[in-house]
């Protein structure tokens, strides 16, 4: 009766394996385990081969086998493989900003793998073997370019394995084995950064984490338009306008012109949540234009801002620091509008790159008609908050009238060009 050892193919399988996982990374390994031990296996594929001990390779696969060879014996083993690895695209889609690449050709590379065996009878109830053999490997290797190559370029997986081993025969019948593996392994893995995607999932486990919210990528926006007009001289105008071109093609290429509709109760009752009879969005606006009202009208930037913006080279003279209150009261806009497409998005309860800009007009309007009223020539809040009231009834009448869809559009620009008409005569005026 023998007494077999525990499978070190296995053993070295898994070795392997978890040196691959840990040090992998983002660059994924290919590599077999190789059943190349034993020339004489490889003829029977095996069979019976933990049992048979027909050469001196039993001291891999069951070193009790050991017990039948009264003399030295030594076998060596040389396989030459040469595998065709290739990879077929069947209709895939290139991620955002991120081009497909080509099918890598053939990854697959030759290799040579030795097996040495030696088994020396010590006595008749003693032997001793060591095996020296390559258990686990092989190599791919991907053109540059190619698709998966932010998994994997070159993946090289090296092992040598030494397994020496005892057998003793207790009685005749009955001889035990008992061995030992020391397994070197050697990797090499590559791949391409994938930097675009680590960007994404950057931003998008910040956005789950709530460290990066809708108004806060606002403000970056911002940030971008008052980079652009303090440091490059755009109009501001012109890099605003420029600006929200560019986002709204993003916006198409991102969800590709199809709308956002699937939102938690949660979120929709922010734009729908009653309190006393009112939305909760028209409270979310007072507290916006109280904040705004202080900041203006009651502290020193409030004042800077109406010196930069009615005279720039003037206020710079007079120690403003007019590149600084630009570039604040864009960022500061830039998060507000962020905040006001949130309550937007869960009062109507969808998101669309269509919705946004039917938005611009009326605002312009307001802004303007605003500056007319309680200050005339002069932008205020409460003339804007009294402005937006006067075009929202306007054109909620002409849809209650049955007017047309085209006559939102005629009202919003013609009461444009009235209220910069009326704001141009005020400041004449004032």
């Amino acid at each position: 009766m023998q007494k077999n050892r525990f499978p070190l193919t296995r053993v070295a399988a898994a070795v392997a394996g978890l040196t691959l996982a840990l040090g992998a990374g983002q660059a994924l390994g290919a590599a077999f385990a190789l059943q190349t031990q034993s020339g004489s296996g490889l003829g029977n594929a095996y069979a019976g081969g933990a049992a048979s001990a027909e050469d001196a390779s039993t001291v891999w696969s069951n070193p009790a086998g050991m017990a039948r060879f009264s003399t030295i014996q030594i076998v060596g083993a040389g396989n030459i493989v040469a595998p065709s690895i290739k990879f077929h695209d069947d209709g895939s889609l290139h991620a955002f900003n991120q081009p497909l690449g080509g099918t890598g050709g053939d990854a697959g590379s030759v290799a040579f793998l030795p097996a040495l065996y030696l088994v020396v009878p010590i006595n008749q109830q003693f032997a001793f073997g060591l095996g020296v053999n390559v258990p686990f490997g092989l190599e791919t290797e991907w053109d540059d370019g190619w698709l998966g190559r932010y998994q994997a370029l070159n993946s090289k997986v090296e092992t040598i394995n030494v397994n020496p081993a005892l057998s003793w025969r207790i009685v005749p019948n009955f001889t035990v084995g008992v061995g030992a593996s020391w397994q070197k392994v050697k990797a090499t893995l590559t791949s391409n950064a994938n930097y675009s995607a680590g960007l994404a999932q950057g931003a998008q486990q910040a956005a789950a984490a709530g460290l990066i919210t809708p108004a806060t990528a606002g403000a970056f926006i911002g940030a971008a338009n008052g980079f652009i007009v303090v440091q490059l001289r755009v109009n501001s105008f012109i890099a605003t306008l420029g600006m929200s071109s560019l986002l709204v093609a993003a916006e198409f290429w991102i969800t590709d012109g199809k709308q956002i509709t699937e939102f938690n109760s949660t979120f929709l009752d922010l734009g729908t949540k009653p309190i006393l009879g009112i939305p909760l969005p028209f409270y979310v606006m007072i507290v916006l234009a109280i904040i705004i009202y202080i900041v203006i009208e009651y502290l020193p930037i409030g004042r800077y801002l109406y010196a930069s913006g009615g005279n720039a080279q003037a206020a710079r003279l007079a120690g403003v620091r007019v590149n600084n209150v630009v570039f604040g009261s864009l960022v500061a806009s830039a998060f507000t509008a962020g905040l006001t497409g949130v309550v937007l998005a869960a009062r109507i309860g969808t998101a669309s790159p269509e919705i946004g800009p039917s938005y611009l007009l009326p605002a312009f309007s307001a802004v303007f008609l605003g500056s007319t009223q309680i200050k005339p020539g002069r932008v205020n809040v409460i003339g804007t908050l009294v402005a937006v009231y006067l075009l929202a009834t306007g054109v909620k009448g002409l849809q209650l009238a049955g007017a047309p869809s085209y006559i939102n559009d005629l009202f919003n620009g013609a009461a444009l060009i009235i209220a910069v008409a009326l704001a141009a005569r005020s400041a004449r005026r004032a």
